[in-house]
């Protein structure tokens, strides 16, 4: 006989409940209480019809006291096992519960954590990023310009003296003003590296012990960047060793242009850098091949010298 689900629950149910319910312990107090409420009638009866208790009657007098010193022992006993189990479960969280509330700290913190982000993005980054934007359409504007026209400086820079002002949308003029021992330690490995380079033959024959006797490339860095510092009509100088970077006399191309990206100008100096290593490549083979034709040249003369040697031998 198979019985249904819920007829399952009913019957779990009731087990549940006839196992809480079910204290034997209580059942011998009551038992317990009812024996001695008849012998204590019986006792009763018997002293008003004979005056006096017989011997039956004082047996199972003595027999219910030892009963009932022992259940009282054992109902002590299990008063407190049912105090102790309550104070038990006062105290006793289960598995679930715990994970439960460790999972609403977690929650807790996370939620903090980003209320406290957006505070900081809402108070500090975003008039930041609202300011730097208000700066580039600033800045935009002001380098942005038709062919024939002057940018002028005052639409992109504060003046030289002015004080910094933190709602000002100018770059301000004290940012373009450098060392020029900051361009120097920008290049103070250039010519070090320069020397470094292998010719043509060295890498071309690297298992050759023979060393070619040209000198390594090199540069005179001050030089060079005293010649662009003076030539470039974009770097004011302000003294012997301070200069000041103008963009409005800046010939480099028009940075203002909407149709130019930061991802396009990063293209076209990859593309440059290639270029210049295609370019840096074929003077190299440029060279290899002048130096294989001088070869072939040495031959051919030495060819013809030896001949030339011979005939005069012969009409000798």
């Amino acid at each position: 006989m198979s019985v249904s689900k819920q007829q399952q629950e009913i019957i779990d149910n009731v087990v549940s409940s006839f196992l809480k319910t079910n204290d034997t312990l209580a059942k011998q107090y009551l038992k317990l209480r009812q024996n001695v409420v008849n012998l204590s009638s019986k006792i009763t009866s018997e002293i008003t019809t004979s005056g006096k208790i017989n011997a039956e009657l004082l047996f199972e007098l003595k027999k219910l006291d030892v009963e009932s010193s022992q259940v009282s022992q054992a109902y002590d006993i299990y008063l407190t096992r049912l105090v102790d189990t309550l104070k038990y479960a006062e105290t006793y969280k289960p598995l679930y519960l715990l994970k439960l509330e460790q999972q609403y700290v977690a929650l807790t913190d996370a939620k903090d954590s980003f209320t406290t982000n957006i505070a900081i993005i809402r108070d500090q980054s975003k008039p930041v990023v609202e300011k730097m934007a208000k700066i580039v359409a600033s800045f935009d504007k002001g380098i942005s310009y038709k062919p024939g026209s002057r940018v002028r400086g005052a639409d992109i820079l504060t003046g030289k003296s002015s004080n910094p002002n933190p709602d000002s949308t100018l770059i301000d003029y004290a940012s373009t003003v450098f060392e020029k021992k900051t361009f120097e330690e920008m290049f103070v490995d250039v010519d070090k590296k320069l020397r470094q380079l292998r010719t043509v033959d060295e890498i071309n024959d690297e298992s050759s012990e023979a060393k070619s006797n040209e000198p390594a490339p090199s540069i005179n860095i001050g030089k060079y960047l005293d010649e662009t510092l003076q030539n470039n009509r974009a770097y004011l100088r302000l003294s012997d060793s301070k200069y000041s970077y103008d963009i409005t006399r800046t010939t480099s191309v028009n940075v203002g242009s909407t149709s130019m990206s930061l991802d396009d100008c990063n293209t076209a100096i990859e593309s440059l850098i290639k270029e210049i290593q295609g370019l840096v490549e074929g003077g190299a083979l440029a060279k290899e091949r002048w130096m294989s034709n001088a070869r072939k040249l040495e031959v051919v003369q030495t060819v013809l010298q030896s001949l030339e040697e011979t005939e005069m031998e012969v009409d000798g």
